[in-house]
């Protein structure tokens, strides 16, 4: 394996993500053994308020997400960020392999509680073909479309393309878990 390089933003990020919320970190590092870093936040003393009953459509079965993209670093990362949250994440490289993957989990009766599909693929079935057919095998698919293209029309209109979601490349966590509200509780206004 080659040796990763990085921009050198990470710690620095990290920092004053903590210090904007009145924590501390302690990084303690020992030559051949490894580094510990320890982060310190303050407990929260606000009331938990419950969210709002409002009228929602059944929750998916699963918290099992498929997600297809071209681009390996663009899966791993999508894959390590669903994880992060709690979902099992299932990556396909193009519409195909989406395709046959949400059947089989669904003939299996494990199916995904939604899918994320890259909007264009090099070389392969991109999301407008993708979703049209995965509609056809469930009517009741939550979707979202992910694509670096902001002005292509199916990103500013995705839900006329069958879409509950749409997210834009590069994404970060915040925006994810926004664009999962959407499919895995949506509302009856969505």
């Amino acid at each position: 394996m080659g040796a990763e390089k990085g921009m050198g933003l990470g710690l620095a990020i990290a920092y004053s993500i903590i210090k904007k919320h009145g924590g501390a970190i302690d990084i303690a590092s020992q030559q051949n053994i490894g580094t510990t870093v320890s982060i310190y936040l303050p407990a929260s003393d606000k009331q938990i308020v419950p969210l709002e009953n409002k009228a929602r459509k059944a929750l998916p079965v699963t918290k099992k997400i498929l997600v297809m993209d071209d681009e390996e670093m663009l899966r791993n990362m999508t894959r390590n960020m669903l994880e992060g949250l709690g979902y099992e994440a299932i990556v396909a490289f193009e519409g195909e392999e989406a395709i046959q993957t949400y059947s089989k989990a669904k003939s299996a009766g494990s199916p995904f509680g939604g899918v994320i599909l890259d909007l264009t693929v090099k070389g392969g079935m991109g999301g407008i073909e993708t979703i049209r057919r995965l509609l056809e095998i469930d009517p009741d698919i939550r979707a979202i479309v992910a694509s670096g293209y902001s002005n292509d029309p199916v990103m500013a209109n995705f839900k006329a393309y069958g879409f509950l979601a749409a997210l834009e490349k590069p994404f970060q966590l915040k925006d994810l878990m926004k664009a999962l509200e959407k499919i895995i509780a949506p509302t009856e206004n969505d």
